[in-house]
């Protein structure tokens, strides 16, 4: 019984430092938050701080890959929808349910920690793998796909920053038009 309140408290600890980052990242700059303000917002000791990273960086680290970890398993769903409709159909709820991690997270940018880039890269990449088999041009596919993980990811941000949740055939309606307005001749 005492190794389940270990694990309940072990488990308490990380939340709420892990939510007094996302509550700092919401008001400052990763840049401006030191780990006192950290211990401040989540109201734990430094010695529980340090007893699960090394700083803030680790922190950071650590809830970048917990996170891309999920984002992965996300992104691996949309191997086996049918198309991007029924993707947003199964994995939106999940998507809106981490928008604030993933908005908070998104503002740190170091050498080190550059979640929106990283996943980018995860989305062009499985974008790559679903063109598999298509007819697309070998020469073309990395544009292709960084334009749709761009397009997609930065959709999926302004929505989550709007708190709405996205909506798949509203933002394939929007490409379209845009792509449409761009093409268009003047006048």
């Amino acid at each position: 019984m005492t190794a389940s309140k270990t694990d309940l408290r072990i488990i308490r600890s990380h939340k709420l430092i892990r939510q007094g980052l996302i509550e700092l990242l919401n008001q400052k700059s990763y840049h401006d938050i030191n780990v006192q303000d950290i211990l401040d917002a989540a109201m734990v000791n430094r010695s529980t701080f340090y007893t699960y990273y090394s700083g803030k960086d680790d922190l950071v680290g650590q809830m970048i890959l917990d996170l891309k970890t999920e984002i992965k398993q996300l992104i691996e769903q949309r191997q086996q929808a049918e198309n991007l409709e029924h993707f947003f159909e199964i994995a939106m709820p999940k998507w809106y349910e981490l928008r604030h991690l993933l908005l908070a997270l998104w503002k740190v940018y170091t050498p080190r920690h550059h979640l929106f880039d990283d996943m980018v890269k995860m989305f062009q990449q499985s974008f790559i793998q679903l063109a598999q088999g298509k007819s697309v041009s070998e020469q073309d596919l990395p544009l292709q796909s960084l334009l749709f993980a761009h397009s997609f990811l930065t959709a999926i941000r302004f929505f989550f920053e709007k708190d709405e949740k996205p909506n798949a055939k509203k933002i394939m309606t929007l490409w379209q038009n845009t792509l449409d307005i761009a093409s268009e001749k003047k006048g």
